[in-house]
């Protein structure tokens, strides 16, 4: 044979996956070997030139395997391992993680927190369980001096947390590794700017507004206290003619007041002053005056009795009723007066007695009737 294997730095193929002119040359000389003896005295001086070469001798010692993007490489060929492997790789990611670059641009594994983020409307809160989440903390050194039991901090990713497990030492602080809490996602509040305007709002099956509309009166339910104040309940709650007189509570309305100012000075009977009341007396017993029914009274006197006022007007409510009284065709009837009736001077003490006569009491009060001054004399025939 008159042509040797070809150097280890010699490629056996070319570009093109072509074999390489050196090898070819050999290759085919060996083929055309004369006896078995010469083969196997060709393997034998490959062998040899393989146990001699030594690691990476069939590449230059400049060769290397380049990592791009994400992948980096540690180690180079020369020296028999290279290690290939993702730019902040971990042996044992946390759950609820992603691998990629955080908020910093740093590669790693991240909590999916990291790689979630809001629009207008909605707020995303972190969920880290039993732990009081604090903050987030440049290193190491700015945790608390103090240890606080379940509280948290986040650092470079990894959750720091207050341990008390009755360890020599504890409290303490401890890294319980990469930070995996669940993301919560919920509709931002929204500060009261004050101001707006009351709209009806037509929600669709998932709670989003599907239409609005001017709100009135009518769109809102009536409450069990607070009602609305109807033209009908308006009316049911003043004083009037038309106005069902069983109906109590009620407010003075302007024909309420109207009358009263027509009426002139401070009567005891307030629109009714001017009605003159009939009584007919038949009975020993009280004779009843009220004063809520008038300013004018006629009392026919058929039995004796005492005289009362009821309803007498409120304090510092000035009032005057005139009381005119009738003896019957008997006559020598009495009427007792009660002790509040102070008579003016001049005023006679009894009402005249003979048969059909006539006697015209005037009393007045602004006290609430604690004191009625009163005169009394008998009316010409």
């Amino acid at each position: 044979m008159t042509s040797s294997i070809p150097k280890p730095s010699e490629p056996i193929a070319g570009p093109g996956g072509i074999i390489t002119r050196p090898w070819r040359n050999y290759l085919s000389q060996l083929g055309g070997a004369r006896s078995l003896e010469e083969i196997w005295a060709a393997l034998r001086e490959i062998r040899q030139q393989l146990a001699d070469a030594g690691a990476g001798s069939f590449l230059t010692r400049d060769t290397a395997l380049l990592g791009v993007n994400s992948v980096q490489t540690l180690g180079q060929l020369s020296d028999g391992q290279v290690r290939i492997q993702l730019r902040g790789d971990t042996p044992a990611p946390a759950a609820r993680t992603f691998y990629g670059a955080n908020a910093d641009g740093a590669l790693g594994f991240w909590s999916n927190a990291e790689g979630v983020d809001v629009g207008t409307g909605l707020a995303k809160t972190l969920d880290y369980g039993p732990y009081d989440f604090k903050g987030e903390l440049s290193n190491e050194s700015d945790l608390p001096p103090v240890v606080v039991v379940g509280d948290a901090y986040l650092i470079a990713g990894y959750l720091w947390a207050g341990i008390d497990e009755g360890r020599p030492g504890d409290p303490a602080w401890d890294n319980l590794g990469l930070a995996s809490p669940t993301t919560v996602l919920s509709l931002e509040e929204i500060p009261d700017s004050g101001g707006g305007a009351l709209f009806a709002i037509t929600r669709d099956q998932f709670g989003r507004v599907s239409g609005t509309s001017e709100a009135t009166t009518d769109d809102l339910p009536e409450g069990v206290d607070s009602l609305y104040f109807t033209i009908d309940r308006a009316r049911q709650s003043v004083v009037d003619d038309f106005i069902d007189p069983g109906v109590s509570n009620k407010a003075p309305s302007q024909r309420a007041v109207a009358d009263a100012i027509a009426g002139g000075g401070g009567g005891g009977g307030g629109v009714n002053r001017r009605t003159v009341t009939n009584i007919n007396h038949a009975s020993t017993g009280p004779v009843s005056i009220d004063a809520a029914l008038g300013d004018y009274f006629v009392v026919n006197m058929s039995a004796s009795g005492d005289l009362e006022v009821v309803n007498p007007p409120a304090q510092n409510i000035g009032a005057s009723i005139s009381i005119e009284i009738v003896q019957d065709a008997t006559g020598g009837r009495t009427l007792g007066l009660p002790s509040s009736f102070k008579a003016l001077a001049g005023s006679d003490a009894q009402i005249q007695s003979a048969a059909n006569a006539r006697t015209e009491m005037v009393i007045s009060t602004n006290d609430q009737g604690v004191r009625w001054k009163y005169v009394m004399q008998g009316i010409a025939a």
